[in-house]
């Protein structure tokens, strides 16, 4: 029996058969077998999810893409990576670079998730504002479909092609098929990398700081994030790892990246001078070289590891009215201050993508439920979404309903049966059948 901790106490599960196949055709072979004899399959790359996509539910068989980590191919000239769905994304960063590319995607668990599992969530990350979607730089995968070992190729030597079938398989969180090979046009590296913090007094400020941003940054633009003071405080007090800035309400981390670094200082001082005739005196801090940026990143990646050291933290990635950012924070602290430790909200700005995160000393089942309903009314009433990046997997499928139409899940379940009849891949997840 193989135990799977998962996420504190939300998803703690077992099961009697872990498979780590090499190829596709053991793929293709496991899933003919578990078709005949009814078995349940869960994918599962990395493990770094935060909703229970890769968890068995009961004892389903776990099958694992850990060794399918071979980079198949890559082409400087088009910049199209070839490479086995369980290939780390930290490993596929570098490697590409030392040709001169980047990835066209960056997390905070680049050094254990997998390409694959990045694909089947269709992640954003930090770099979204420059990049969009990982589905735009798809050029093609391979997939094991209809649940009893079809494997279908539709990974070609040109990227351009009139059909976009394999759309239909990014973002679908292994519930219609296993992603085993992807092709994906990367981008070239660009020479210099600047950033600037900004302390914000207000909501107000923070939206200026994305619109001030797009307009005089415009493409060199490669994050916007924003972070509570709550957030950095967490990070403060139990890493001991202190803020370049004085204490203020939000902050606003802004990146650009081009071949020309007194062009990128340039633009910074800029956005500081248009903010500050809008708002008067702003505290901020520019990186002026490699060791200054990664301190200004800092703060906001470890926001997490934090967190963990706070109590049980309870998890919710949403996609929210740029309007509103931070509104939700300010209605959860209101509704359930007197039950947690912290309530903090951080994120990528640009695409709404809100990271709420709320500790309490231990895990509470009654918490988690008055957090839920209070999140899916606020949704609702105010046009967000119940995810932006992480996935459905097993933890929200049951929200699906705060921001998905009737007729949109009946239509999710419908292509569901018609790829897996018997209901036998990763069930449980994204819509329940």
């Amino acid at each position: 029996m193989i135990y799977l901790p998962f996420l504190n106490y939300l998803y703690r599960n077992f099961t009697h058969i872990a498979l780590r196949p090499t190829t596709t055709q053991m793929v293709a072979a496991i899933m003919k077998h578990c078709y005949k004899r009814n078995l349940a399959v869960v994918p599962q790359g990395g493990n770094t999810g935060l909703v229970g996509g890769g968890t068995p539910v009961f004892d389903e068989i776990v099958l694992s893409t850990s060794l399918m980590d071979d980079i198949i191919n890559f082409d400087p000239q088009s910049g199209i990576l070839i490479c086995q769905a369980g290939c780390i994304l930290k490993n596929l960063q570098d490697y590409v670079g030392n040709y001169g590319f980047t990835m066209p995607i960056d997390l905070g668990a680049r050094g254990s998730c997998q390409i694959g599992g990045n694909l089947s969530t269709n992640a954003g990350g930090i770099h979204f504002v420059r990049y969009g979607p990982l589905r735009r730089y798809v050029t093609g995968v391979e997939v094991v479909v209809l649940s009893n070992g079809v494997v279908l190729d539709m990974i070609t030597p040109q990227p351009m092609q009139d059909s976009d079938f394999k759309q239909l398989f990014i973002g679908a969180e292994g519930t219609l098929a296993i992603l085993t090979k992807v092709a994906i046009k990367c981008v070239e590296t660009a020479k210099c990398y600047s950033a600037i913090m900004l302390g914000c007094k207000t909501h107000h400020q923070v939206t200026s700081v994305l619109m001030d941003a797009r307009n005089v940054l415009g493409h060199t633009v490669s994050a916007i994030e924003v972070m509570d003071s709550a957030a950095v405080s967490v990070v403060d007090s139990k890493l001991g790892l202190k803020c370049p800035l004085s204490p203020h309400p939000f902050y606003a981390l802004i990146e650009t990246f081009s071949n020309d670094e007194d062009q990128n200082i340039d633009k910074l001082s800029h956005i500081l001078s248009l903010l500050e005739n809008k708002f008067g005196s702003m505290e901020s801090a520019v990186s002026l070289n490699q060791t200054q940026l990664s301190q200004l990143w800092s703060v906001r990646e470890h926001i997490t590891e934090a967190l963990k050291r706070d109590g049980h933290v309870y998890k919710f990635d949403i996609s929210v009215p740029i309007a509103k950012y931070f509104d939700l924070v300010d209605v959860m602290r209101h509704e359930i201050g007197s039950y947690s430790s912290t309530i903090c909200g951080f994120g990528h700005l640009a695409d709404g993508n809100l990271h709420l995160n709320i500790t309490s000393k231990q895990y509470d089942k009654l918490l988690l439920n008055r957090i839920e309903t209070i999140l899916c009314d606020w949704l609702v009433q105010n046009g967000g979404s119940i995810s932006a990046e992480h996935g459905i997997g097993f933890h929200k499928a049951h929200l699906m309903h705060g921001s998905k139409s009737s007729n949109s899940l009946a239509m999710m379940r419908s292509i569901k049966a018609h790829f897996d009849p018997k209901n036998i891949l990763n069930p449980y997840k994204v819509v329940q059948v």
